[in-house]
C-alpha cells in the first residue's frame, strides 16, 4: 500500500509486552520503528546513514540483545544492511531475528545474513526463555531456535506456541507514537476516502486451517488456530478507545471469518 499507510508492528508488541510481564524489574526494551521513520529517509545521503543516524537516535546505550522482527522477503535486502550497520554500532550484542520471513527460509538467513539466532514461528515463550538463558549465561538450547551451527540440520521445528491466547497481555502500544498509528491511512479509509476514522489494528485470533500456496501462514502456525475470548478482545477495543480515541478496528487475522458463529 501506498501513501501514509503505516501497520502496527503486533507480534513485536506481543514478545514485548510477554517480556515485560516476565522480567518486570531488569528488562528494559527499545522500539526502533522504521516504519514510522520511513517519512524521513528522503532527508538522508543515503539508505545506509539513514539507518545508522536513526538508530543512534533511538538506542542511547549498548543493548545485549537485538532483536528483528522480518515479515516478507522484499524486506530481506533491508535487513541483512541493518544487521551490518547495528554490528558496528553495537558489536558486543547479540543479534537475532524473527518473522514470516525468517520462519519461511531460516537457513538462507543464517547463510547470508550476520544474526545469532532465528526464531521459527511465534516467539513470546521462547524469546523468554532466550532472555533467562542470556541472562545466566546458560547455553542457547531452545526448540525452534536455530544458530549458524545448524545450517546443516533439519530446523524443522517451531517455537512452542501460546495456546491460550487470552493469557498473553495486550501489545506493548507504549513503546510507540500511537497517534502517528491510530491517524494513518488503513484499507478502511482507502475504500472510503471521506472517512475519519481513527483505526487500530488488531488480531482475535492466530493461525488458519488452509494451507494455500499463496499464503505463509501455515509455515508460521502449521494449522494450530486458536481464538480469543470475545471478552479478551473488547477488553482491548475499550481500552484502545478511551486511552487513544480509536473509533474504528480493523481485525487483521490470518482468517477472520473462520468460525461463522464466532464471528457474529
Amino acid at each position: 500500500l501506498g501513501g501514509n499507510v503505516k501497520s502496527l508492528p503486533i507480534g513485536l508488541l506481543y514478545i514485548s509486552s510477554y517480556l515485560a510481564k516476565e522480567f518486570p524489574d531488569r528488562l528494559s526494551q527499545k522500539l526502533l520503528d522504521f516504519g514510522a521513520e520511513r517519512d524521513y529517509v528522503g532527508d538522508y545521503d543515503s539508505v545506509e546513514s539513514f539507518i545508522a543516524e536513526t538508530g543512534r537516535t533511538a538506542v542511547t546505550c549498548q543493548p545485549d540483545i537485538v532483536a528483528l522482527s522480518v515479515m516478507f522477503s522484499t524486506a530481506h535486502t533491508f535487513a541483512r544492511k541493518i544487521v551490518d550497520i547495528f554490528k558496528k554500532l553495537w558489536p558486543d550484542a547479540v543479534f537475532v531475528m524473527g518473522g514470516v520471513h525468517a520462519t519461511a527460509v531460516t537457513r538462507h538467513i543464517l547463510k547470508t545474513v550476520d544474526v545469532d539466532y532465528v526464531f521459527r514461528g511465534e516467539s513470546e515463550l521462547a524469546m523468554a526463555d532466550f532472555v533467562r538463558n542470556f541472562e545466566h549465561r546458560e547455553q542457547i538450547s531452545i526448540r525452534g531456535v536455530y544458530s549458524k551451527k545448524d545450517i546443516e540440520s533439519n530446523m524443522d521445528q517451531l517455537c512452542d506456541p501460546v495456546m491460550n491466547l487470552d493469557e498473553l497481555p495486550m501489545p506493548n502500544l507504549s513503546l510507540l507514537n500511537m497517534s502517528e498509528y491510530i491517524k494513518t491511512e488503513t484499507l478502511m479509509k482507502i475504500y472510503d476516502e471521506k472517512s475519519n476514522s481513527r483505526t487500530y489494528e488488531f488480531i482475535t485470533s492466530r493461525g488458519c486451517q488452509f494451507s494455500c500456496t499463496f499464503c505463509a501462514c501455515g509455515t508460521v502456525t502449521r494449522k494450530n488456530v486458536r481464538y480469543r475470548s470475545v471478552e479478551n478482545v473488547m477488553e482491548e477495543i475499550k481500552f484502545v478507545h478511551e486511552k487513544y480515541g480509536a473509533n474504528a478496528f480493523l481485525a487483521n487475522d490470518d482468517l477472520m471469518t473462520a468460525n461463522k458463529k464466532r464471528m457474529l
